[in-house]
């Protein structure tokens, strides 16, 4: 009789033994929680981010144990002092991903060279008229080869706003009879007869020439040009010498005379002349 009772007492003991260590553990959790506080279970990594500062936990002793995390200096404490605890960074660093932290750094060459071609365009620049000058140009966006991240594990994108640097180039210069226009890589030509100044007109190669249309073969002013030689007079007339006598001298531009001018010149031959009577 006095035996099972005592394996009675034995049984009910080892129960609230039990029962007091779950109890005990449960009540450790539950201070955890309200002081602000983690549990660590034996080899079981847990991820205490508190005070700005982020650890992977694994607690390597032979009992769970209490990471105290309740102020900045008590987590500090512990990370300083903790024995059987491993530590590690709670962030993998990978794409525009810095550890620790994790931050955004300014570059990452795994973006690669963001292509920024899509956006290049012709452009007008300049009012067109017809004796004024006005250009085609080329907007031409560089690819974006450094300062690739915008954000966390994000790259900028091709051929949005995120591309910023261009250059530009005059592709075409359009001045009298000729204008730019819209997205252009050349000129345009004014209507033929379109007037560029007074006697002047645009022809239809877009050049301002006379209006009489005179076509010529040089560039610029023409030398002055005496009258035939006489040498032979009719009957009747006399040979008298020429010396500086006015002859008009004509401005070729594109083909077409465009001016004349008269000038004085030595012309030193001779014209026929009445013989006086």
């Amino acid at each position: 009789m006095k035996v099972k009772i005592r394996k009675n007492l034995i049984k009910y003991c080892s129960i609230s033994i039990l029962l007091l260590g779950v109890l005990s553990i449960g009540a450790v959790y539950a201070y955890s929680i309200a002081t602000g506080g983690y549990r660590a279970v034996v080899n079981v990594e847990e991820t205490v981010d508190k005070w700005t500062v982020c650890k992977k936990v694994t607690n390597n002793n032979t009992n769970d144990i209490f990471i105290p995390t309740g102020s900045a200096a008590e987590w500090q404490a512990f990370r300083d002092n903790a024995t059987d605890v491993t530590f590690a960074e709670c962030c993998t660093a990978g794409l525009c991903k810095e550890c620790p932290g994790p931050t955004v750094p300014s570059d990452d060459s795994s973006c690669g060279t963001i292509d920024c071609d899509g956006l290049n365009s012709y452009y007008t620049y300049g009012s067109a008229s017809v004796t004024s000058t006005n250009y085609c140009k080329y907007k031409n966006y560089a690819d974006i080869t450094s300062n690739r991240c915008e954000g966390l594990s994000n790259c900028k994108d091709a051929n949005t706003s995120d591309c910023t640097s261009y250059s530009t180039q005059t592709v075409a210069t359009c001045g009298t009879c000729k204008y730019a226009s819209g997205a252009c890589s050349s000129c345009s030509n004014y209507s033929s007869g379109t007037s560029c100044g007074t006697n002047m007109e645009c022809n239809s190669s877009g050049n301002c020439v006379s209006s009489s249309g005179t076509e010529c073969s040089w560039t610029g002013w023409s030398s002055p040009t005496c009258p035939p030689q006489i040498y032979n007079c009719p009957s009747g007339e006399r040979p008298v010498p020429w010396g500086y006598i006015w002859v008009t001298i004509r401005e070729c531009v594109n083909g077409y005379i465009v001016d004349t001018d008269p000038v004085s010149a030595w012309c030193g031959g001779y014209e026929c002349e009445d013989i006086p009577w």
